[in-house]
């Protein structure tokens, strides 16, 4: 789709893109799988399809499905499921990904992905709690 801009010009809608959204995983331990689920919506008036760059996301341990999503009436929306799949000799800390809603014939959006890798957590007992030497 384009839209004709001022003096002669022509906007290309696809390559626009509007907004980007953020699925934060959180705090993810280093060899552990995190899932999430999100819903994409259709504000607009005509149907739409929906297509993520799968190799983009492969590269960064990012299963999303579906997909791609075709036809997606007004007014309706689409459940994602992501699994975000950690390595054990990944490099600890705060890590993103950038990835691409393509909606054919319209503006994309962008979806970032965001995790905090990091060693196993720890819980403490509820039943024995240690003070130390406590001056009262």
């Amino acid at each position: 789709m384009a839209v004709t801009g001022g003096v002669g010009s022509s906007l290309n809608l696809e390559s626009i893109s509007l907004a980007t959204y953020i699925c934060d995983f959180g705090n993810v331990v280093a060899g552990a799988t995190k899932r999430k689920s999100f819903r994409l919506t259709n504000v607009g008036r005509l149907a739409v399809n929906f297509n993520f760059d799968k190799k983009v996301l492969t590269q960064a341990g990012i299963a999303i499905e579906p997909d791609k999503v075709q036809k997606v009436a007004p007014n309706c929306s689409t459940l994602f499921h992501v699994a975000y799949a950690t390595r054990k000799n990944a490099k600890l800390g705060r890590v993103r990904w950038l990835a691409h809603v393509d909606v054919k014939g319209g503006p994309s959006y962008s979806i970032e992905f965001v995790a905090n890798l990091t060693i196993p957590e720890l819980s403490m007992s509820t039943e024995n709690l240690d003070f130390g030497k406590v001056c009262v």
